[in-house]
């Protein structure tokens, strides 16, 4: 059994980080959905698919790199998501 190659070591380091920036725009950003849809606006609806399309086509371009990439990328969403727990309260 051999190892990931260089490519998907490079891949996964730079996932890591996509990863949590990603995380931190995503869960960011759910706070201005519940304002809007706590207001009665439509429009959080669009941002609540658009926050959902964004996240799933880059954790997908992220996966056609592999499977380690894209564990790596979702570590990153959680501490993203941490960060952005961390700073609210």
């Amino acid at each position: 059994m051999t190892g990931p190659d260089s490519m998907t070591l490079v891949h996964s380091a730079l996932a890591l980080p996509v990863g949590a920036a990603l995380g931190v725009v995503h869960f960011r950003s759910l706070f201005r959905v519940t304002h809007l849809l706590l207001a009665g606006r439509l429009r959080g609806v669009a941002l609540q698919c658009a926050r959902f399309a964004f996240l799933c086509g880059t954790l997908w371009a992220i996966a056609q790199w592999g499977p380690l990439p894209l564990l790596c990328a979702l570590a990153g969403v959680l501490l993203g998501r941490a960060h952005v727990l961390r700073s609210v309260s």
